[in-house]
């Protein structure tokens, strides 16, 4: 199961409403702006390489495509429809709120859902750049952690056990029956209904198994770090894991040590300079590195 419900849940549930405005420019600042930086950081080999291979016309092409984000990113860009993704979703379901109220939220979210199963089922070419058409599904997970966040990610002893039961009947379930994982970036998005209820499960026991080690005080630190350098480790691993297999190495937990080191060595990096601060980690605002999601 993926971890991209996880976090269109648990933004849900930290979310807070805002004036319209203030909250596109404050995600804007959090998301895009790191966004294209790291677009940009990462390609640059590349687009000076295709340059001075081929010419002017195709680091164009190269360029346009770049720009065009979501579902057309490819390795070393796999998640980068990721930040564009969850700040349309952010941003809207905002503004639907503060302009319809929470209580047309139910409805609103479940006509998105209907159009994300009509993108997935009558028309599974279709996408928008910088994965709009995802956010069709977004929005009802992001509405289920506003609604039932507290019952997904603080769950009674009873709900653990149901989440259990329906992430390992899932989990069985790929494996007998041979299921597709969940693809949202490409719009495939499992078995309507099973397969949002297994996510929402695993994001559950995920959050409830995060906040038993928590209780460790020689866990919950890297935990923390971790989880403040998420948005960097999302940027930067898949650059490193592909340099790790260009030179021949392809052990599995060596390659996952070294990049995890990395990544947090690279968010302590960005962390200490006021304006990598700002570009690299949409952090604005000095406020420490508390992960913020909603």
């Amino acid at each position: 199961m993926p971890l991209f419900p996880f976090f269109f849940l648990i933004g849900g549930y930290y979310y807070r409403s805002r004036q319209v405005s203030s909250e596109v420019a404050r995600r804007f600042g959090q998301l895009i702006v790191p966004y294209f930086v790291f677009l940009a950081l990462i390609s640059m080999p590349e687009i000076v390489s295709a340059f001075v291979r081929d010419g002017l016309g195709d680091v164009i092409w190269r360029i346009r495509r770049l720009l065009v984000g979501g579902e057309r990113l490819v390795a070393p860009f796999t998640v980068f429809w990721f930040p564009t993704c969850y700040f349309f979703t952010v941003v809207i379901y905002n503004a639907l709120n503060r302009w319809l109220g929470q209580s047309w939220m139910g409805a609103v979210s479940l006509g998105f859902f209907v159009l994300a199963l009509g993108n997935q089922y009558l028309a599974p070419e279709f996408w928008l750049p910088w994965a709009l058409n995802v956010v069709a599904v977004a929005i009802p997970m992001f509405h289920l952690g506003v609604v039932y966040g507290q019952l997904i990610f603080r769950p009674s002893r009873k709900m653990l056990a149901a989440f259990v039961v329906i992430a390992v009947a899932y989990f069985i379930a790929i494996l007998v029956l041979q299921l597709p994982p969940m693809a949202m970036k490409r719009a495939y998005y499992g078995i309507p209904l099973v397969t949002l209820l297994a996510a929402i499960a695993c994001s559950g026991l995920l959050a409830s198994g995060g906040s038993f080690l928590s209780r460790f005080s020689w866990v919950s630190m890297p935990l923390f770090y971790c989880a403040a350098a998420a948005l960097t480790i999302m940027y930067v691993h898949v650059p490193i894991l592909m340099v790790l297999m260009s030179v021949g190495l392809d052990n599995n937990w060596l390659q996952f040590g070294i990049i995890v080191m990395l990544s947090l060595g690279l968010h302590l990096l960005f962390y200490t300079h006021p304006l990598s601060r700002k570009l690299l980690l949409g952090q604005f605002s000095h406020h420490g590195a508390k992960p913020r999601l909603g």
